[in-house]
């Protein structure tokens, strides 16, 4: 009886909560028992199915069991091996890494960035940890990861697509493809203070095509919460950080600091190719404990 009733209910159910405007408020923790009941459930269909096993691998990683994401993790890796990028793959990881703008004032400093270019499409996600959250001083995670996504095209070297991950969505704008282009093929990113919301050129028309909440709302709240100290305002780690963010919206979104991450990624050289990017950023690069994100969004 219960397959019958799951069969019938969850689909309906599933997408009234995805539409659901209070879920953008609420943390990916109190989801994580439904994703490792629901990837453990299909792991049993297919024992190995990477991406399956990569789910429950960042479902242990939220939920800060780190030694268990890592047994996933590393089984990921066994199933699919990253590889390395061919000469031509790490000119274009060079030549499309974005640069970003943030505010004067930005209190964190960005300490490192890892390209994962994908393993068959034309396609590198840009993972960028900034020192941490100004609203997280409290989750154990010594960083704040933030993503950019540029798809291009390897005949004419230009950008076809541009996204981001911003505060729980894939944020698009209609005219920053072209700007990338006009820019030699540099993508701009506009940077949120403290938070690292990362936006496009033409973020102020951009909405969520879930929740319908849009860029500039988003903004407009945080920026209200900042200015009397944020999330965690008396908590002892805070206290050597700004207190809370000085002055106008207009101040707020005077993009102006420039970024240019390609010089991270020459220092560096965290590069490499894969499907599953928590899975590789864990074993392959970062010493510190970072927020599992989004692979592709193409």
């Amino acid at each position: 009886m219960i397959r019958e009733i799951l069969r019938e209910e969850m689909p309906k159910k599933f997408n009234e909560l995805l539409r659901n405007k209070k879920v953008i408020e609420m943390e990916d923790q109190e989801f994580c028992q439904l994703s490792l009941a629901f990837y453990e459930l299909l792991l049993k269909l297919e024992p190995n199915n990477t991406q399956y096993i990569s789910r429950i691998g960042e479902t242990y990683h939220l939920m800060t069991q780190l030694t268990k994401a890592a047994e996933y993790y590393k089984r990921v890796i066994e199933l699919e091996p990253p590889q390395k990028l061919s000469k031509k793959e790490t000119k274009y990881v060079l030549r499309f890494a974005p640069v970003f703008y943030a505010i004067r004032n930005e209190p964190f400093e960005l300490m490192d960035v890892i390209a994962i270019h994908h393993p068959t499409k034309p396609l590198i996600a840009y993972h960028v940890f900034w020192e941490d959250d100004y609203d997280f001083p409290d989750d154990f995670e010594p960083s704040d990861h933030e993503e950019v996504w540029v798809e291009y095209d390897p005949e004419s070297e230009r950008v076809t697509g541009l996204a981001t991950w911003f505060h729980g969505f894939v944020h698009r704008t209609k005219d920053s493809v072209e700007l990338a282009n006009k820019n030699d093929g540099k993508p701009e990113i506009l940077v949120e203070w403290g938070k690292h919301g990362s936006m496009l050129r033409g973020w102020e028309e951009a909405i969520d095509p879930i929740t319908n909440i849009s860029v500039k709302d988003v903004l407009i709240k945080h920026y209200n919460s900042l200015c009397h100290g944020g999330r965690q305002s008396t908590h002892p780690l805070k206290q050597s950080w700004p207190k809370r963010f000085e002055g106008t919206f207009e101040d707020y979104i005077d993009f102006y600091k420039m970024i240019d991450i390609s010089e991270l990624l020459h220092k560096k050289q965290m590069m490499i190719k894969s499907n599953y990017s928590s899975a590789v950023i864990q074993q392959y690069f970062l010493p510190y404990n970072f927020h599992p994100k989004y692979d592709w969004p193409f």
